[in-house]
Order: structure tokens, then C-alpha cells, then sequence
């Protein structure tokens, strides 16, 4: 089911609720919370039509959030995180990779997530978190992305650095090259 629907969310609440409390303490994935997002088509809320999204309104996107967030914050903010990196992808990224990205996000079989307080928050007064530095055929990140939701889980992380002439640039880092070491999340 690609269409908002606030009934299908409903149904999924007291299964949020109870596993809400465990996952938090854990801090384990919350997998049966993603699929059954899944499930219901909350993963193409966000996508426009021509990558398999159902193109949802901003308005019904949050209202979905707040819906979720009744029965797990922490899923809500996973969710989000995630419709975040979608949001970039589709935006940023040239149309010869961002296709395949977006297909395999709306249909739920990847998870991307954001890590960009490095850019804007972390570190201001100092040296920047994460140094982008040109090399043959791309670029290479050396620092430390402080937060990530869900980084553990994630195939792609939307991150950045800052280049030697203090410009800013967005990258997404699959989390499988080597060099990308992602620390257990805190407690």
C-alpha cells in the first residue's frame, strides 16, 4: 500500500507501544517496526512519483510522524532520519545513481540516514569534524561524524566535510568502504 493512511497506522500502535520500551533499552534495531512501516507503505511517503514514491504532502508526512511517534519516538525518528536522506539523494545526487538509491530505499530493502550536525553544529570554534579532501576520482572524509541515527543499520549515510577552502560538501557514504567505522550507538 503506497497511500497514507492513518487507519493502517493506527493498527500498528499497540505493537509499537509494546516494543517501544525494549528497543530503547536495548538499543537494538527496531526491525519489526520497520517492517510493518514497511508494510504500509511509509517508506514511498516521502519519494516523488517518479522514483516510486507516493508523493505525499509535507502536512501528511508529519501527521504520519506524529502518528508513529505516539507508539515509538525512537521509530518516528528513524523514519524521519531516513526520509531526510531521501530527500537529498533525490536533490543532490546526478540521475545516473540516484535511481537505483531511490528504488531500493522506497521499496525498504536499504536504510540511508543522515550525519550532518558535523557541518552545522559540532565544533564551530574549532577545526572542522570531518576534513573533504580532493583525490584522483573523488574525494576522501577523514574525522568523526558524532551522530548518525541508526548509523549501525544504515547501507548509506548522507555525511559531509569541509574542503581545504572551507566550502562544504555533501557526500553519501556507503558504510561498507573501507576506512568507515561506525562506533555501537550510546545508551
Amino acid at each position: 500500500m503506497d497511500d497514507f493512511d492513518s487507519k493502517k497506522i493506527d493498527e500498528l500502535l499497540p505493537a509499537f507501544r509494546h516494543r517501544a520500551t525494549e528497543n530503547d533499552l536495548t538499543g537494538d534495531w527496531p526491525a519489526a517496526d520497520w517492517s510493518d512501516l514497511t508494510s504500509i507503505g511509509a517508506m514511498r511517503w516521502i519519494g516523488p512519483r517518479d522514483v516510486g514514491g507516493a508523493d505525499r504532502s509535507a502536512m501528511e508526512v508529519h501527521l504520519g510522524y506524529e502518528a508513529i511517534a505516539s507508539g515509538s519516538v525512537s521509530t518516528a525518528l528513524i523514519l524521519s532520519q531516513r526520509d531526510s536522506a531521501v530527500s537529498m539523494i533525490y536533490d543532490a545526487v546526478d540521475l545516473a545513481h540516484r535511481g537505483r538509491l531511490l528504488a531500493q530505499l522506497m521499496d525498504g530493502d536499504i536504510f540511508a540516514t543522515v550525519g550532518i550536525a558535523q557541518l552545522t553544529t559540532s565544533r564551530r570554534r574549532g577545526n572542522a569534524a570531518v576534513k573533504a579532501t580532493r583525490r584522483p576520482g573523488g574525494w576522501r572524509l577523514n574525522g568523526v561524524i558524532p551522530w548518525a541515527t541508526g548509523a549501525k543499520a544504515a547501507d548509506y549515510i548522507i555525511t559531509g566535510g569541509v574542503t581545504e577552502d572551507h566550502q562544504q560538501l555533501l557526500v553519501v557514504l556507503p558504510t561498507t568502504l573501507p576506512g568507515v567505522k561506525i562506533d555501537e550507538p550510546m545508551h
